[in-house]
């Protein structure tokens, strides 16, 4: 019994630390991916690029002893859903940035990256009461592809701003330091397309996992309003992904429609985890 005990306490020390470090590691990130960006010092972006390596990696084994402790899948509450997010946000922009080369969009993705770990941070508590469907490998699988389609989106929100003040660069004939380090109008709007492509795959697979779990477990899973609100923005993004590759939507409404149905997407999610009622509330 004393060896339990004595594995247990070493695990939360263990889980405190990496609890306190990530933070710490993705701002300090973000900080160096701001420097680079205005000094242009090649060691800056790779100690930047190397501590959201670290930081990710770490995030992923924080993630897997926050599963262990608590016997669940790591993502019932607000707090443990945003650091999940945020760990697959990372991920997304590390394989973007090698993909386009350019190291300058951390300047903005990494910061996003540690508010979002930052806060999950502050309010996280392993030791909730939660609802025993948490236990289940499918519901597990439904959440996981659901925080991956909320990362993808995420940043296809950041990647919609720069659109935005590209366009606006454009217009006034004001080309500063935000129009030379950036990459072109045209790989940025690329960009958010293909994060909306890759949120809506993520969606659609949590989408489909998430009905035929509720279909087993309750009859009441229809007239959930954040099931309903789900599938209009599920919608949405399918109709907004069809007009801009078949009628070619221009790249100033796809970046604003990009913002616009991430807005309503975390309306959803905070009024499910405000309300005390329907089967998306887990805590109880």
């Amino acid at each position: 019994m004393t060896d339990v005990a004595d594995h247990g306490c070493m695990m939360n020390v263990f889980f405190n630390i990496l609890q306190i470090s990530l933070p710490v590691l993705y701002g300090v990130s973000a900080l160096c991916y701001l420097c680079y960006f205005f000094r242009k010092n090649p060691s800056q972006r790779n100690i930047g690029t190397g501590l959201l390596v670290t930081g990710a990696v770490a995030h992923m084994v924080y993630t897997v002893v926050l599963g262990g402790t608590t016997g669940r899948h790591p993502m019932g509450t607000i707090y443990e859903f945003l650091s999940f997010v945020a760990m697959t946000m990372g991920f997304i922009y590390l394989f973007l940035e090698v993909w386009h080369r350019n190291a300058y969009i951390g300047t903005f993705a990494v910061p996003a990256i540690f508010l979002l770990q930052f806060c999950s941070t502050l309010g996280i508590e392993p030791s909730v009461t939660l609802k025993p469907l948490l236990h289940e490998t499918r519901f597990a699988l439904h959440a996981t592809t659901f925080a991956a389609a909320y990362a993808s989106f995420f940043l296809g929100v950041i990647f919609a701003l720069m659109v935005l003040l590209f366009e606006r660069s454009i217009r006034r004939h004001r080309f500063g330091i935000i129009f030379e380090q950036l990459p072109s109008l045209d790989v940025l709007a690329r960009m958010t397309a293909t994060t909306l492509v890759i949120g809506f795959v993520f969606m659609s697979i949590g989408l489909s996992l998430g009905a035929w779990s509720a279909w087993e477990t309750t009859a009441e899973v229809g007239v959930d309003v954040k099931v309903l609100l789900t599938l209009l923005v599920w919608l949405l993004y399918g109709m907004a992904i069809v007009t801009r590759f078949v009628f070619h939507w221009s790249d100033k409404s796809l970046a604003i429609f990009c913002m616009s149905g991430f807005l309503l997407l975390v309306t959803t999610t905070v009024y499910t985890h405000l309300s005390d009622a329907g089967w998306h509330h887990f805590v109880g």
